[in-house]
C-alpha cells in the first residue's frame, strides 16, 4: 500500500457525480478525500483498516473540523504496515478498546483537574502530574497528553483509596492495563462489581489487586 494522499476539495468538486456518490461525498459540501493505491487483492483489507482508523478517532477528535480529522487519519495511515499484519491487527484492536473506554468513562484533562482542585499553579499540568508521580492517581496516554479517569477524584482531590490500590497492583502494569482493570468486573468484589464502582470495598479491591500481583500479566 502506497502512502495515502489527500485529494483537495476543488478536485473532489470536479469529480463526476456518480464517483462522488460512490465516495460518499455529499452534494454541495466541500469535502476532501484521502486516497491510497493498493494491489487489487489487498483492496478489501485496506478498506477495512481505513474504516477502523476512522472509528478509532477519539471523541475529542470527532469534534474538530474536517481538516484536522483528515490530517489525523493521514498521519495514522502513513504509519501502517501492509494489510494482514497480525501485529498491526493487534495494535488496531487495542486502539479500538481504548476508544471504547474513552467513550464510556469520563476522563479529565490536567487543566480540568487544576481548576477543580482550586490550586494556583503556573504549570497547567500540575497538580495532576505531581499526583501521578506520587502514585496517588494514574492517567492514560491519549495523543500527547494524559487523561485521568474521573472516578479517582472527590471534590477536586485524589481519593485516598486509589493510591492504596495502585500501590498493591503489579508495578509492571501499563496505565491502560490499570484503567481496564478498574473498569472490569472482579470476582473478589461483591456482585462482581468493577473496582471503580466499589471504592468503599477496600478489602475486596486490595484482595483483587493482591491476587493479580501473584499472577502473570503476560
Amino acid at each position: 500500500m502506497n502512502d495515502p494522499v489527500i485529494i483537495p476539495r476543488n478536485v473532489v468538486a470536479r469529480m463526476p457525480k456518480a464517483l462522488r456518490i460512490e465516495l460518499g461525498v455529499e452534494s454541495g459540501r466541500a469535502e476532501e478525500v484521502v486516497a491510497v493505491t493498493v494491489p487489487s487483492g489487498d483492496a478489501a483489507e485496506a478498506a477495512r483498516m481505513m474504516r477502523l482508523l476512522t472509528s478509532s478517532l477519539t471523541p475529542e477528535q470527532k469534534g474538530v473540523r474536517s481538516e484536522e480529522r483528515t490530517q489525523t487519519l493521514l498521519a495514522a495511515m502513513s504509519d501502517l504496515h501492509r494489510p494482514s499484519n497480525p501485529e498491526a491487527d493487534l495494535e488496531m484492536d487495542n486502539a479500538l478498546l481504548r476508544k471504547q473506554y474513552l467513550e464510556r468513562h469520563r476522563t479529565l484533562t490536567s487543566e480540568q483537574i487544576r481548576q477543580a482542585s482550586g490550586l494556583k499553579t503556573r504549570n497547567p499540568s500540575e497538580p495532576a502530574s505531581r499526583w501521578k508521580r506520587q502514585g496517588k492517581i494514574f492517567g492514560v496516554p491519549v495523543g500527547r497528553a494524559d487523561r485521568y479517569p474521573a472516578f479517582q477524584f472527590n471534590e477536586g482531590r485524589p481519593r485516598p483509596e486509589i493510591g492504596r490500590v495502585l500501590a498493591a497492583l503489579p508495578a509492571s502494569m501499563s496505565p491502560w492495563q490499570i484503567a481496564f482493570w478498574f473498569a472490569s468486573g472482579n470476582g473478589w468484589i461483591a456482585n462482581d462489581a468493577a473496582p471503580q464502582d466499589a471504592l468503599d470495598d477496600m478489602a475486596g479491591m486490595l484482595a483483587a489487586a493482591a491476587d493479580l500481583a501473584t499472577g502473570d500479566l503476560g
